[in-house]
């Protein structure tokens, strides 16, 4: 043996296997992914502007935040509630004599959830009455001013007993 060491190749080929393997890796989910994001951005699901389907989603919505309200006592109103229970719960307390202020951040809430459902190309109406027909709330934008065309839906709820319908009125604006 003269004391020299030979090069070991059998190191390099591990290295160029690995470098191989993990760039054919990178390709395939490169090629998956791309596929994926292709596929989603085809399927995208648009918004509906039928009324109905539009009161329906927005009823069994959650209501995105927690927010406390100061009745006679504190309520705290839970991000996971929907919001015809929410609908459901001012109402009792509105029929009982709570000022409507007391709602008024639940309501700012409806409305940016209204919002977003409607798009900024579409106004928004939502009213709620009682069984007599009187307008309890009103939710929403003042529709008399350059409104296009309106379109309305409608759906008769129970809640304990009370009986209320909640009115979703949407309009296209003048451009």
């Amino acid at each position: 043996m003269s004391g020299r060491r030979g090069a070991d190749s059998g190191g390099q080929l591990a290295t160029l296997d690995a470098i191989v393997f993990f760039s054919a890796a990178i390709l395939v989910s490169s090629v998956l992914l791309s596929y994926g994001l292709e596929a989603t951005k085809g399927a995208e699901i648009r918004p509906t502007r039928d009324p109905a389907n539009m009161l329906d989603v927005f009823l069994r919505a959650s209501i995105g935040v927690d927010i406390t309200l100061d009745l006679s006592e504190r309520v705290v109103v839970r991000s996971n509630e929907q919001i015809g229970e929410c609908l459901a719960i001012e109402l009792r307390e509105l029929v009982g004599g709570s000022p409507v202020e007391s709602f008024l951040p639940l309501n700012q809430q409806l409305s940016n959830v209204l919002l977003r459902l409607c798009g900024h190309s579409l106004q928004h109406r939502l009213v709620v009455l009682d069984k007599s027909s009187h307008e309890v709330l009103a939710i929403g934008m003042d529709l008399d001013r350059g409104a296009r065309n309106a379109f309305a839906s409608s759906m008769e709820l129970r809640d304990d007993g009370m009986d209320y319908v909640v009115i979703l009125v949407i309009t296209t604006c003048v451009s």
